[in-house]
């Protein structure tokens, strides 16, 4: 699997639980956090459903060439359209 280095940003990402689509993310960038194993997502909300981004078990999902990179979401912030949140392990 292809593994992300670094700041990594991209145009399109998503926000899911399951296949629900909780938020719509453009101008997304991720940078790991040095003190723990984890990375940090800034973003612009483009759309969102707030009844979906209220659930558990939320999963920010971003497809490249080789398939796609899936990092499990802890607590996470929406001011206006801006939405920052504390990122887990790359899921495999």
């Amino acid at each position: 699997m292809t593994q992300p280095r670094g700041t990594v940003s991209g145009a399109l990402g998503q926000i899911k639980r399951g296949y629900q689509t909780a938020a719509v993310l453009t101008g997304w960038r991720i940078q790991p956090v040095e003190a723990s194993v984890g990375w940090r997502l800034t973003a612009t909300i483009e759309a969102v459903s707030a009844a979906w981004l209220t659930q558990p078990d939320l999963v920010f999902v971003v497809v490249h060439k080789a398939g796609a990179w899936r990092w499990p979401v802890g607590s996470w912030e929406q001011r206006g359209t801006q939405f920052t949140a504390q990122l887990g392990q790359l899921q495999e």
